[in-house]
């Protein structure tokens, strides 16, 4: 049987590479501004991050204005002006508490009469619920956005990537001789992006989606400088869709989703289809062959704005039983018990499913693992099995490659 290393990836593992922090997150969306962000027609929803401004925001103003106001009632009311307390997660737990259980009604009912009471714009379609539900489909966007790195985009190769060298080299070396899972809580695109473009990396990666025989197709328009001046061009671009299978060596997991994860809904099936959304693709389709017609055709799915991955504290639990994120578990479960080493970086130990994952699966067979992190987490895991945990406080790109190298078995 083959030996594998398992690795468990926490928003830590990415900071260096200039990913936002959970503070300066909290920050954006603590003091969320209706004219921070823009609402297209088709509910798509991002920040600003150049002068260019939305000459349609008309239509979009009462969804915007509600984000802002909601905002600043959950700042001021449920944590009585304590700014420094926002926690965007908890946040989004608030939201869908309510929405799945009528938590705080009271209040929140209040202040969605009074919302509509000063702004005269509202329509019969903006209930109660109606107005926090889409304020929700807004907050997940805009989460994910703060998240997007466009060069991660990019087609391009790399021999190294500093300061990441001695770990992406300690995958390398690993490769060699066993399989390498990577298990990751972040919904960026960092890992991803150096696996399939590092030159010891690609031909290993696995991440369960794939593009060869894909029937699902986006379309992209692009603006072509010519000598007499620009041609605008639409073109089908072939998605890669989730198919499950993890036929390589090194295997990616991303088990709260991903900020490029689409979700598509086949309405002549009702098969709900994951895809890889990809850089500027806007609408779907679903090539089929029509029996009747003998020809080959498009069908347009519905297609889900919001990026497909979990948040909330507790809302992300309750997501863990759902089929996709049910069979990345299962896999996460597997990977641990046939794993002989495990290594955890940036991971705060939060999230009590992981942690019994963890220990469950890995830790009560008296395995070692490694902890890196800048700060030691505060859990009892590393407490009761200290005797199998090494830590090292040096981060994510503080390790050197000897180092990562002396923990593999």
């Amino acid at each position: 049987m083959t030996p594998e290393l398992s690795i468990l990836l926490g928003s830590g593992f990415s900071v260096p590479v200039g990913l936002p922090t959970v503070d300066s997150i909290n920050s954006k969306l603590c003091n969320l501004k209706k004219d921070d962000f823009y609402l297209t027609s088709a509910q798509t929803a991002g920040f600003y991050n150049s002068d260019w401004r939305d000459p349609n925001d008309w239509s979009s103003h009462t969804d915007r204005y509600f984000a802002q106001e909601f905002t600043t009632f959950y700042r001021e009311c449920v944590l009585n002006g304590n700014a420094d307390a926002f926690n965007y997660e908890v946040f989004y737990d608030y939201i869908t508490d309510f929405l799945r259980y009528k938590k705080d009604n009271d209040r929140i009912s209040k202040f969605c009469n009074e919302f509509r009471k000063t702004f005269k714009g509202t329509s019969s379609y903006d209930d109660n619920h109606n107005l926090v539900w889409r304020f929700s489909k807004i907050f997940n966007q805009l989460v994910a956005d703060l998240l997007v790195v466009p060069r991660f985009y990019e087609d391009v190769s790399y021999l190294n990537y500093p300061p990441y060298d001695p770990f992406f080299e300690f995958v390398r070396e690993n490769l060699k001789d066993r399989v390498v899972n990577v298990h990751t809580l972040n919904h960026d695109l960092f890992f991803d992006h150096m696996a399939k473009k590092h030159s010891s990396l690609w031909q290993n990666f696995t991440d369960g989606f794939s593009e060869y025989g894909s029937p699902y197709y986006g379309q992209i328009s692009v603006d072509h400088k010519a000598s007499d001046g620009v041609i605008h061009k639409t073109y089908m671009v072939r998605l890669s869709y989730y198919t499950g299978d993890y036929d390589n060596n090194l295997r990616l997991f991303k088990l709260h989703g991903s900020i490029d994860n689409c979700i598509l809904h086949n309405t002549s099936t009702n098969e709900i289809i994951r895809v890889k959304r990809g850089f500027g693709v806007r609408d779907f389709f679903i090539e089929r062959f029509d029996e009747k017609a003998k020809k080959y055709a498009y069908e347009t799915p519905f297609a889900e704005n919001e990026p497909d991955y979990l948040t909330g504290t507790t809302e992300k639990i309750r997501q863990y039983n759902q089929p996709f994120y049910e069979n990345l578990f299962t896999h996460f479960k597997k990977n641990l018990l046939n794993s002989n080493l495990l290594v955890i970086i940036g991971y705060g130990f939060q999230d009590k499913v992981i942690n019994e994952f963890v220990e469950n699966n890995y830790l009560i067979y008296n395995k070692q693992m490694v902890v890196i992190d800048i700060t030691k987490p505060n859990s009892n895991i590393l407490d009761k099995y200290q005797d199998q945990i090494i830590f090292s406080s040096k981060g994510a790109t503080g390790v050197s490659f000897e180092e990562f190298m002396s923990w593999k078995k």
